[in-house]
C-alpha cells in the first residue's frame, strides 16, 4: 500500500476502519446531521485507495487465475437452485416473487467459504467403501 495511504489510514484494519468511522461521525455532526457525509480529505484518500486496490490487488494475476473457477462455482449453484425451486425453498426464505431473483439473492448473500462448502456438498462425490453395499 502506498505510504501516503498508510500515513492517512493507519497500518492495521482496525485503524483504517476507525479512521473512516470517526471522520464520518465528525463530518456528519458538522453538517448538523442534514446528511451522512465524509470530509473531502477522506473522500480523496478513499479514491486513492480504490485506485490502488483495482490496480494492484483486485486484478492481480494470482486472483485472476481463480476468477474462472469462481464463476463456475457460482454458475453451478445458480443452475442447481434455479432448476428446482424446492431446493431453494428448503434452505432460503425467498423474499422475491421472482424465482430467479431469489436464487441470485441467496447466492449473493453467501460468504466465499459458504459458497465453496455448499458447492462441495452438492457437486463433490462422497467417499464410499464396499461396506456401504449390502450384498
Amino acid at each position: 500500500m502506498p505510504k501516503k495511504l498508510i500515513l492517512f489510514f493507519g497500518k492495521s484494519h482496525s485503524e483504517r476502519i476507525s479512521k473512516v468511522i470517526s471522520d464520518t461521525i465528525d463530518s456528519t455532526t458538522k453538517s448538523n446531521f442534514k446528511k451522512v457525509t465524509i470530509s473531502d480529505q477522506l473522500e480523496e484518500n478513499l479514491n486513492l485507495m480504490r485506485d490502488f486496490l483495482f490496480e494492484k490487488v483486485y486484478f492481480h494475476e494470482i486472483l485472476r487465475k481463480n476468477f474462472d473457477k469462481a464463476k463456475k462455482i457460482l454458475s453451478d449453484l445458480y443452475i442447481f437452485f434455479h432448476d428446482d425451486p424446492n431446493r431453494l425453498k428448503n434452505v432460503y426464505k425467498c423474499t422475491s416473487k421472482v424465482h430467479s431473483v431469489s436464487c441470485l439473492d441467496f447466492i449473493a448473500g453467501m460468504s466465499d467459504e459458504y459458497a465453496l462448502e455448499i458447492h462441495k456438498s452438492i457437486f463433490t462425490p462422497k467417499k464410499w467403501s464396499f461396506e456401504d453395499f449390502k450384498f
